[in-house]
């Protein structure tokens, strides 16, 4: 059974509450596709959505992408609905920054390791029979790229069979469905945090399979 893994982040690790545009709230979200099949059932309601939705009427758009920040209401109904049947989980950590300890915040390369050390730690890569893929997206500021890779797949080693291979991409979202996917899942958990909008988070809320939040009490 191949392992494919999605990473997205919502929100931003700036501190200076004063300036127009930070968040409050700082979200890591990982989508877990089981197996080939379920990769493809996620990229074909991206696809879809993208289809009928969001390109309709962009005939001669070369490349149209799917963001959970920038989608309308309708576009997010319709790729919401078709989750219920697909085969997924969703891990996911949440920071509230402004009651974050100040050393904590020093180091933002230090802090994000440390998020993505504790959904790793969640993750079942024992089950993992075949390929371990992990995608992240080469756009979003994961600090320095190569350090990310090794602190990664060092840990992702120590909880996995020696003989199952792991591959980790930087990836374009925009021609990358699954990173569409975990976009879409990290926006609407964000919403629910940083908005107190729960809406689309209800829609998949039963495909979580982890989720903690830090330095804030759940809502």
């Amino acid at each position: 059974m191949m392992f494919y893994l999605f990473l997205d982040e919502s929100g931003d690790l700036g501190f200076d509450f004063n300036k127009p545009g930070t968040t409050k709230y700082f979200v890591v979200t990982v989508l877990v596709l089981p197996s080939t099949a379920a990769k493809r059932a996620m990229e074909k309601a991206v696809e879809r959505t993208v289809k009928l939705k969001v390109r309709r009427g962009k005939k001669y758009e070369p490349l149209v992408e799917l963001k959970g920040s920038k989608a309308a209401k309708p576009v997010k109904k319709y790729f919401y609905r078709q989750l219920e049947e697909l085969d997924f989980s969703v891990y996911a950590i949440i920071i509230d920054k402004p009651k974050l300890p100040e050393f904590m915040s020093q180091s933002k390369a230090r802090l994000y390791n440390y998020l993505a050390r504790k959904i790793i730690d969640r993750i079942p890569f024992e089950q993992a029979q075949g390929r371990i893929f992990i995608t992240l997206d080469r756009n979003k500021a994961l600090l320095e790229f190569n350090d990310f890779n090794r602190f990664l797949l060092m840990h992702v080693e120590g909880v996995t069979d020696p003989k199952i291979p792991i591959e980790i991409f930087h990836a374009d979202s925009a021609a990358t469905k699954g990173l569409q996917a975990v976009d879409m899942l990290a926006s609407a958990i964000f919403h629910k945090y940083e908005w107190d909008d729960p809406e689309w988070y209800e829609k998949f809320e039963q495909k979580i399979t982890w989720e903690e939040t830090y330095f804030a009490a759940t809502k």
